[in-house]
């Protein structure tokens, strides 16, 4: 090694020698939040033949570095308003942690409020149930391609009919189940579904698609609208065709609170991916519309329907 080269490396040598000897730790003082209510309910008219019940969870909001999980509140009062009339005070079912009711039964275009009250705390909210659109037509294709894992996926189309004069918001899912809990990862090269902030570009490493597409009519025609999705459907042992399988096809006519609670929810957790693999993103807040507490009391109108897909048989079906 030379003379200069030594020198250089002694040089970087007591650069960082200095750099790390001068680093220390501090601590900032965080002020904490005081606690407050969350309540979170997302309510649909009592529907046949897959009726939901009205239900609200309850709970107290923890410090942002608090770790503990979160416990269900019980004991609180629970007031269910139309407009400014009440309807009733809910009951808290304690194997379930959730407060309920039995008799009350949200309709479409009325506005609901809530009204949760736990000692000297007090929360509030409202939206309205908005006018139900319904499926027209849905086909499906079982067989349309495979991805790079050789994963096979097929494709729903579904036809509705969007308002003319009105803002609308809907949201599309495919579950195994009657209540959504189930649900398969979906996707779409539908530009009013691509569009949607929340949606993973292809720049995104590892992802993972929603289980939920929630989206707005600004780019859907006025009138007849079809769009496509795609579901990854279950395979036989050597990947060369799909199992016979039943779906259940969501498409929901959600408010606006229930569209920015999704949507920002959505975002929030991809960020929360990309954190790890990045480091630091944008935080994301979750849409709330609780007065003096967090949460979301939204409503959506659903329409289910149900269908066997079967390897190789497309399915076409008119309503």
């Amino acid at each position: 090694m030379g003379i200069k080269s030594t020198m250089k490396f002694i040089g970087i040598a007591t650069l960082l020698l200095l750099f790390f000897s001068c680093t220390e730790e501090v601590e900032i003082d965080i002020p904490k939040k005081p606690s407050k209510l969350v309540i979170n309910s997302l309510f649909t008219p009592f529907i046949l033949p897959y009726p939901k019940q009205f239900i609200v969870y309850i709970e107290k909001s923890t410090d942002l570095l608090d770790t503990i999980t979160k416990t269900k509140v019980a004991g609180a009062t629970v007031i269910i308003f139309e407009s400014d009339s009440i309807l009733e005070t809910l009951t808290f079912d304690e194997n379930f942690g959730y407060y309920y009711s039995s008799n009350f039964h949200p309709l479409e275009e009325k506005i609901y409020k809530i009204k949760a009250y736990f000692d000297n705390d007090t929360a509030c909210g409202e939206d309205k149930i908005p006018r139900k659109v319904s499926l027209t037509g849905i086909s499906v294709l079982p067989y349309v391609g495979k991805n790079e894992e050789g994963d096979i996926y097929s494709e729903v189309t579904i036809t509705f009919n969007d308002p003319e004069n009105e803002e609308n918001f809907y949201e599309f899912q495919i579950t195994d189940d009657s209540y959504g809990y189930l649900g398969k990862r979906i996707f779409s090269d539908e530009p009013a579904i691509k569009s949607e902030t929340y949606y993973p570009t292809l720049l995104a490493i590892g992802k993972q698609y929603p289980q939920y597409l929630p989206f707005k009519d600004k780019l859907l025609k006025r009138g007849t609208n079809k769009l496509r999705i795609n579901y990854y459907a279950p395979m036989s042992t050597n990947k060369d065709s799909i199992l016979t399988h039943l779906i259940f096809i969501h498409f929901n006519t959600i408010s606006e609170n229930y569209y920015n609670y999704r949507t920002s929810l959505l975002k929030q957790s991809y960020n929360i991916e990309s954190d790890i693999l990045y480091g630091q993103s944008e935080i994301i807040n979750v849409h709330s519309n609780i007065i003096d507490g967090y949460g979301i009391f939204a409503g959506y109108t659903n329409d289910i329907k149900t269908l066997i897909i079967y390897d190789g048989k497309p399915i076409e079906e008119f309503y």
